[in-house]
């Protein structure tokens, strides 16, 4: 994928930054901490003595300790930090990501392209030039602002991601009854990273100390997010699910680790993503419809190849790692999925699946998704989220609607 191919959405101009006398300084300012300078000057074309002289004109202290972590953990931040401020080339070089990379996290980490408003603004490349005399002026009046409101005994004293250092100090278990009103008590890292935790094991999305606290407390089950074709290649060999041998290695140790605090692991699944144009090149018959924005396809389910495919799939993913206690659905979220999970976003209706009706489709995925887990694991549990589900669906005769499998009250904490 090429930088010309990352989505744009409906043209837009970036938001302006009038409380600063020039977008260079916006710049600075929103990556101090984040970005160490010396990569911040090379983004925006000046040597890191320029960087710092602007930095300290505005009143910042060089201090790069974390960005090491923020590149690693808080990489969301920094996109939308500077997304009405740089062009994706700039923003790509700040990341030290590929387009491809980018177009990921954009799809997949939690809807964020949606959460950005479904379109990259237009931006001018921000690059250094000195401030002239008005600017200058301007400065020392937002430095003098700042010192005024943001002295040092008024700035929070925890730096961010503190709170990894502090796992492990409530590890003398509790004692739960066994007729405690919740069987699964189910929660998630209070710091994992959400997009792809799988893919880098320093980025542990449950270290031991978190899981000994959470057993303290009672906590019987932990979940993270999966994309399942980033776990198994379940349509074949792809660049979509490079890195799967890495990402199961990692989920089975994860598994095996939790086991000893008394915890369950759970996947989230929201399951088949809709996928580029590009991958229908390969798979023309699994086609569905394409989203209003022409970003992506539906996979459609009422098609047989699919389902069959997407079964296999998640017993191939219980086959590798048979220590997973069970997965939970959404099957009507904020992604596009299956062909009646988002019909506002789509750009026509599906031929086959409007006849059928969401709730047949919705059932059929969570069957199917069931049917794949206990081919393998019998005693997996499968829970179907409701949510956004629609309660006329219960009153439709002939829906053979709640087959599906164990259900529980999930608990989140």
């Amino acid at each position: 994928m090429s930088v010309h191919s990352l989505p744009s959405g409906k043209s837009m101009q970036a938001l302006n930054f009038p409380h600063f006398p020039t977008r260079l300084q916006a710049a600075v300012w929103r990556n101090w901490g984040l970005v160490a300078m010396e990569k911040l000057a090379k983004v925006l074309m000046a040597t890191p003595a320029q960087i710092e002289e602007l930095a300290s004109d505005m009143g910042l202290s060089k201090d790069d300790s974390l960005c090491a972590l923020w590149h690693e953990r808080g990489y969301l931040t920094i996109i939308r930090r500077n997304w009405h401020l740089l062009p994706y080339e700039q923003l790509l070089e700040l990341l030290e990501w590929t387009p491809d990379e980018l177009a990921y996290v954009l799809k997949e980490d939690d809807f964020l392209w949606h959460k950005l408003g479904n379109m990259k603004p237009e931006t001018a490349p921000v690059r250094y030039a000195p401030l002239t005399a008005r600017e200058l002026q301007q400065t020392a009046v937002l430095k003098k602002t700042i010192s005024k409101y943001f002295s040092d005994n008024q700035i929070v004293q925890d730096k961010p991601f503190e709170f990894l250092k502090r796992y492990g100090n409530n590890a003398k278990r509790n004692s739960i009854s066994e007729d405690h009103r919740f069987g699964l008590r189910l929660t998630y890292s209070y710091s994992a990273v959400y997009g792809d935790p799988l893919l880098n094991e320093k980025l542990d999305p449950y270290p031991d100390g978190l899981l000994a606290d959470y057993a303290a407390t009672g906590i019987n089950a932990v979940w993270l997010q999966g994309t399942l074709y980033t776990l198994v290649p379940w349509f074949g060999e792809s660049k979509y699910s490079d890195g799967w041998q890495t990402r199961l290695v990692n989920l089975r140790n994860l598994c095996k680790k939790a086991e000893k605090y008394g915890i369950r692991v759970y996947l989230y699944l929201n399951e088949p993503r809709s996928m580029p144009p590009d991958f229908f090149e390969t798979h023309a018959d699994w086609r569905g419809v394409q989203s209003r924005d022409g970003l992506s396809f539906t996979l459609c389910t009422s098609k047989a190849p699919v389902l069959n495919a997407l079964k296999d799939g998640i017993s191939e993913l219980f086959r590798k790692v048979p220590e997973l206690g069970g997965l939970f659905t959404i099957t009507m979220s904020e992604n596009l999925t299956n062909c009646c999970s988002r019909p506002q976003d789509l750009a026509t209706p599906c031929p086959l699946c409007s006849k059928r009706g969401p709730a047949t489709i919705v059932a059929e995925i969570n069957q199917t998704l069931a049917e794949g887990a206990h081919r393998i694991k019998p005693e997996a549990d499968v829970i179907a989220w409701t949510w956004a589900w629609s309660p006329e669906w219960d009153e439709q005769d002939g829906q053979d609607f709640f087959i599906i499998i164990h259900f529980y009250p999930v608990h989140s904490c």
